[in-house]
């Protein structure tokens, strides 16, 4: 994937600078993340105003997308970058599972043709409360 995103930067007329690397390399290790982890992790390497630049010049170019989780807006990886999926949160430890379901996508794809409607994305979030909560 890394190939992939130097390579859309460069179409892009960007160069692939060290803090756009950093923060992409670690939004592919975290598949749902808030801009504070961001920060947290490449605050070393770069500074804070670089971070906000590149995660508002990623929004832009279609590299990641905002999503809810939990109740917290969130950022992830864009359907280019990473496979499709969906997730499950939980309301009491606030954990995010990412979830593929390939009869999920049927499903959808279907439900939007009968309702002659192309689809071109979608995001689900199922809230819950998760195994480990429900033990403890």
């Amino acid at each position: 994937m890394r190939d992939k995103f130097k390579r859309h930067l460069r179409d892009s007329g960007l160069k692939v600078t060290a803090p756009r690397t950093e923060v992409f390399e670690f939004l592919e290790k975290n598949d749902l993340t808030t801009i504070s982890a961001v920060i947290g992790h490449c605050g070393g390497r770069a500074d804070r105003a670089s971070i906000y630049r590149t995660i508002g010049l990623f929004r832009e170019l279609g590299i990641i997308h905002d999503v809810v989780a939990g109740g917290k807006r969130m950022i992830e990886l864009s359907d280019r970058f990473a496979s499709h999926h969906h997730h499950l949160s939980c309301l009491r430890c606030g954990k995010s599972e990412a979830v593929s379901d390939r009869v999920l996508e049927s499903d959808l794809d279907r439900i939007a043709q009968k309702n002659g409607f192309r689809q071109v994305s979608h995001q689900i979030e199922i809230s819950g409360i998760c195994a480990r909560c429900q033990r403890g």
